[in-house]
């Protein structure tokens, strides 16, 4: 326990350093996302200390700490740097927003467009898996995870999909905007498409991007918010218990969700929450402790979504076809009869790739290339002011999660370093010039002729 309380404290230390350096005190900086999302998994990691037989090696002391100081610190060096020379070109000062304004034969076509993708994806799981809607998702999930030629979507379904969930994105933009700036145009059929994108994914049996796209909503807030105040703190007290409330609740709907979609749970509320949020702690430990670690380039785990894409395009062959690809540590586990999951924090990759050097080596990469989608979000926000849907916002908001989800498991290399980033923004920029070709603006409550 008393390791479990040192890297606590340091942590809360780094939280307290990442606030006072912070620009204008702005509370969703990378280094201060990376932090936060460890600190409720250590605390709660304190209670199943000796259920769990939660007793930390050295060197999985080591990787907390040290990982934790690599991020923070690159991240303040580059935020310093970044602050100074681009000060003048930065402005903190709210000069008026205008609406956005969308045709709605685009809104229809686009309506119409998520509506097809949803009802294509629940006809393709119920003529290839049958039954009932939760053990068509299920039947699917598992084929999936066993690689089986029946999940295989198909390239224009995966595809449609894909689109689905980026315009879900600008549907969240959308709808904080104009919440945020007080105008209520066509809220009721963003809202409508919004949870059509959620429902189309979770089709899919998998969480994660509906979690991903629920989360960058309440991002996108937060920089439009801040962006309305000229970046002055006005977020009390009373509002970020609001927001824990909110996000403790989303957590334990979280089993309920499982179980609907044929993911049956049978643990205590107190033993879920505790297998996501602390047991990456432990199970990063029995893998530091026991597993593979310093492994060849061709099994690197952090960049093989990168290596991947590039052999598929490019014919160079980078990526080793052994079954050890997912890491063979990497199992469900257990200890004293209680179900760990098989996340180990994003720590598991690194290590495993470069040993106690991956620690240090991998966040400074992640840390670096965060800060420059920080600093494009906020230097639009704070000049741009009219450019109707802000993509640099929105992809601040995805790769934030990606951050956030760091105590869970790696997200940020295989979200971010790869292909189909590249495409999402792509498709995000092309979205924005069909909703919104000519750049019409009207001031909130007034029309300009």
């Amino acid at each position: 326990m008393e390791r479990l309380l040192l890297i606590l404290f340091i942590y809360i230390l780094m939280i307290m350093l990442c606030y006072i350096t912070s620009p204008k005190r702005i509370l969703l900086t990378p280094q201060m996302g990376y932090i936060v999302a460890f600190v409720p998994g250590l605390f709660y990691a304190l209670f199943y200390v000796k259920k769990w037989d939660l007793y930390l090696s050295s060197q999985t002391v080591f990787v907390l700490i040290v990982g934790a100081i690599s991020f923070v610190f690159t991240s303040i060096v580059i935020q310093t740097l970044y602050y100074k020379s681009h000060i003048s070109q930065i402005r903190f000062n709210n000069n008026g927003v205008n609406e956005i304004i969308i045709s709605k034969w685009k809104i229809y076509i686009l309506t119409i467009y998520d509506i097809f993708v949803c009802l294509w994806s629940l006809i393709y799981l119920i003529s290839e898996f049958g039954n009932s809607i939760s053990s068509a998702i299920y039947a699917y999930r598992k084929a999936y995870i066993l690689g089986e030629d029946v999940a295989n979507l198909g390239v224009i379904l995966s595809n449609a999909r894909f689109i689905s969930f980026t315009l879900g994105l600008i549907w969240a933009y959308l709808i904080v905007h104009g919440i945020i700036f007080k105008y209520n145009s066509h809220r009721k059929i963003y809202i409508f498409n919004y949870c059509i994108c959620i429902i189309t994914d979770l089709l899919s049996g998998a969480r994660g991007d509906s979690l991903l796209l629920f989360v960058a909503t309440f991002i996108m807030m937060y920089f439009l918010y801040s962006m309305k105040n000229s970046w002055v703190s006005k977020i009390g007290i009373s509002t970020m218990l609001k927001i824990v409330m909110i996000f403790a609740i989303i957590l334990i709907a979280y089993q309920s969700i499982g179980n609907l979609l044929g993911r049956e749970s049978y643990d205590s509320n107190s033993d879920f929450i505790a297998k996501y949020l602390a047991a990456e702690i432990k199970n990063l430990d029995v893998f530091i402790r026991n597993g593979k670690q310093n492994t060849d380039c061709s099994e690197w785990l952090t960049l093989r979504v990168i290596f991947t894409n590039i052999q598929e395009y490019f014919g160079i062959d980078l990526v080793s076809d052994n079954i050890y690809q997912f890491g063979s540590n990497r199992n469900f586990l257990s200890v004293n009869g209680y179900n760990l999951g098989n996340v180990y924090s994003t720590y598991f990759n690194y290590v495993h790739d470069l040993g106690s050097t991956g620690a240090v080596v991998f966040p400074i990469i992640m840390a670096a290339t965060s800060q420059l989608f920080f600093w494009k979000a906020i230097k639009s926000s704070s000049i741009n002011r009219n450019s109707n849907i802000n993509i640099h916002i929105i992809v601040y908001s995805y790769v934030y999660f990606t951050i956030l989800m760091s105590f869970f498991s790696e997200r940020f290399f295989d979200y971010v370093f790869n292909i189909g980033f590249v495409k999402r923004i792509l498709i995000l920029y092309i979205l924005r010039f069909f909703m919104v070709k000519s750049r019409i603006y009207i001031t909130v409550g007034k029309r300009k002729n």
